[in-house]
């Protein structure tokens, strides 16, 4: 409950200063057949010079996950290519093992509402040091806004990823933006989210966001709260509506990326196993 209450807290900050509103959740991806690296390579230059790519794929390689780890743009820029690999190694690890839990929270006072939620995630910090060194890097580019590496590691996956048929797009997007794929022996997810004040973050939040829709489909519950207050003429009633998730997950992999024509659009397409 201490979670709840600092959420109750922000969204009383909220209700006292004007409403609140949350990134709009969506969902996205599949690639038409696994691609090859040269494939994966041009994935990477698909966009205008020096600028992120539309698309960025990360389907596995012989039954081995595939992280895009990114970096934002430092003032060394020697210094990227580090920065992106550690967080390729942090995503390692979140894909060995994770435990997330997701709280939302709204609230109502019959005239304003605001709305506030909260992501927390526990994983093995302590190996990704360790982990740098195991990455194979397939491919890595330099960008306006920061760095982005390709990379593999040994690891296999608990359940193979099939090849997908290919959904037919809507212009510049790719299918799954519109229809989220089904893949057997996973919970699929996908995440939308504005861009961001930084590249980095605006693919991390996308990857969130789909991490969110990934809880939402394992055991989430929803409560509904109720609370009276008397003013001097009036009595207020405060309506609260509490949804919470949690699960351990194995296998947790973004397959693919996806950036919108204009630039403030970023959409990812997750994958992950329920662990009991």
């Amino acid at each position: 409950m201490k979670m709840y209450s600092g959420i109750l807290f922000s969204l009383f900050l909220v209700l006292t200063t004007g409403c609140a509103g949350l990134p709009d959740e969506e969902l996205a991806v599949t690639p038409a057949e696994v691609p090859r690296e040269e494939e994966l390579r041009s994935s990477f230059l698909a966009g205008a010079a020096g600028r992120l790519p539309s698309d960025l794929q990360s389907w596995p390689r012989d039954n081995r996950p595939v992280f895009i780890g990114y970096s934002n743009r430092l003032f060394d820029r020697a210094q990227e290519t580090e920065a992106a690999l550690r967080n390729a190694a942090e995503q390692v690890s979140r894909f060995e093992l994770m435990t997330a839990i997701y709280q939302y929270v709204a609230q109502t006072d019959g005239r304003r509402t605001g709305s506030v939620d909260s992501v927390v995630t526990d994983w093995d910090e302590s190996v990704v040091s360790d982990l740098i060194g195991t990455l194979e890097v397939l491919h890595s580019e330099q960008l306006h806004d920061g760095s982005i590496v390709l990379t593999t590691v040994d690891r296999t996956l608990r359940s193979p990823l099939r090849t997908l048929d290919s959904i037919p797009g809507t212009g510049s997007q790719p299918g799954w933006v519109g229809q989220p794929p089904e893949i057997p022996g996973y919970i699929v997810g996908v995440g939308v989210a504005q861009r961001r004040r930084t590249m980095a973050e605006s693919l991390a939040a996308a990857d969130e966001r789909a991490l969110v829709d990934i809880l939402l489909q394992t055991n989430a519950t929803i409560r509904l709260l109720e609370e009276s207050r008397t003013r001097e003429r009036s009595t207020q009633t405060l309506t609260t509506v509490a949804q919470e998730a949690t699960a351990t997950l194995g296998g947790f992999l973004v397959l693919a990326r996806h950036v919108s024509s204009d630039g403030r659009t970023f959409y990812s397409l997750a994958v992950a196993q329920e662990m009991p």
